[in-house]
């Protein structure tokens, strides 16, 4: 089957994406370039259980943060191409993500329901953003 063009698939090995890149490779017919956002996702899980703690917890930290091992890229990367992607791209967006987004919403003190810092919710237009750059280099249309 010749490819219906190419897909820019946020890519993170679990199995949601997996079955998604799978489906748009087999079922409809796409050329797929999964694409991972890298935030330093176990730091920054860290540092907002740090805050949590601190700030909201009243020291007590209840989160077994010595479970936290570093995100192994490169098995998500085989994981991607074994299922058919033809390239993963992954970005490192930790600089980007702090300077521009977190930093300013700790000195605002963003939280939802007055507990949770917006971690998940802040790193979207990062994520976005990166990924279109990526689209743009792959040059889809």
């Amino acid at each position: 089957m010749a490819s219906k063009g190419k897909v820019c698939l946020a890519y993170r090995g679990g199995l949601d994406t997996s079955c998604i890149l799978k489906w748009l490779i087999n079922d409809q017919g796409y050329d797929v370039v999964c694409f991972l956002a890298d935030f330093g996702q176990v730091w920054l899980l860290y540092l907002l259980c740090l805050y949590d703690s601190c700030y909201v917890g009243g020291g007590q930290m209840n989160y077994p943060l010595n479970d936290l091992q570093e995100e192994d890229w490169d098995q998500v990367c085989a994981k991607a191409k074994s299922l058919g992607a033809s390239k993963m791209v992954i970005t490192d967006l930790r600089k980007e993500f702090v300077e521009g987004f977190c930093f300013r919403a700790l000195l605002c003190n963003a939280q939802y329901e007055g507990r949770y810092l917006l971690g998940t919710s802040l790193a979207r237009p990062v994520i976005a953003r990166a990924q279109m750059r990526v689209a743009q280099e792959e040059g889809f249309k």
